[in-house]
């Protein structure tokens, strides 16, 4: 299932919040968030390792992705530059692990 429609569904976000997240950059966005999440702590996010948060976040969105959108592990493991024993190591680390390699159709 497609993640818009995910969150559409649980009431997160409504059309008229993904056209105007397309007006935006990925780097806007990601900026946004980490502003808002600062002003949640009151500006104290010393001792965070934002830069090795930021590639983990960035990695499974990525790898979730392509597990939805690409349907073959090799093309998906092509499209990002990485071999697919190296995709499948990462399918394993942010996809459910409970589900068996490579049937796509229990996340759906």
């Amino acid at each position: 299932m497609s993640l818009i429609k995910e969150l559409k569904e649980k009431g997160k976000i409504d059309e008229e919040f993904v056209i105007k997240m397309n007006s935006l950059t990925m780097e806007e966005i990601i900026g946004i968030k980490f502003e808002s999440a600062a002003r949640m702590v009151r500006g104290k996010i010393y001792g965070h390792k934002m830069l090795n948060i930021m590639h983990a976040i960035v990695e499974q969105a990525i790898i979730r992705y392509t597990r939805e959108y690409i349907k073959y592990p090799v093309d998906a493991a092509y499209a990002l530059g990485i071999d697919r024993f190296t995709y499948k190591k990462l399918i394993k680390k942010y996809i459910d692990k409970e589900t068996q390699w490579p049937n796509k159709t229990q996340h759906q």
